[in-house]
């Protein structure tokens, strides 16, 4: 079985999860991605939060790790890892508005009420596992 792994930061800050959302899905999900050839999780982590973002992050302690079985390619059975380590931003943020970042939509979405938007499993696992609260 193949496997593919993603990593992301979880950055909470007063009670407000940072996520982005693309052309690709139609919820929001946690800055990250797949590794480069050679690059630690830690260091993609904090690379796709930039790219997807544009800012700056540091790293924490390794959160829950998601997996999800699913046929990518048909009936193919790949298995998907998403790491999630914790993590702040080297700069506070200045307010919490919305803003693009190339394809990337950015929001601060309050967790107290995360329900009320669509939002990636893993997220949902992570408030599960206690990680996001």
């Amino acid at each position: 079985m193949k496997t593919i792994e993603a990593h992301g930061m979880v950055i909470i800050y007063e009670n407000k999860l940072l996520v982005t959302k693309d052309e690709k899905d139609d919820f929001y999900k946690i800055p990250g991605g797949r590794p480069k050839e050679n690059e630690a999780g830690a260091k993609t982590a904090t690379r796709r939060l930039t790219e997807e973002t544009g800012l700056i992050g540091i790293i924490g302690k390794k959160l829950s790790t998601k997996i999800l079985i699913k046929n990518l390619v048909r009936d193919e059975k790949t298995r998907i890892e998403l790491h999630h380590y914790e993590g702040k931003l080297e700069t506070p943020p200045q307010n919490f508005d919305n803003y693009t970042h190339g394809k990337h939509q950015v929001k601060w979405l309050p967790i107290n009420n995360i329900q009320n938007y669509e939002v990636a499993p893993n997220i949902t696992y992570l408030i599960e596992k206690g990680d996001i609260a």
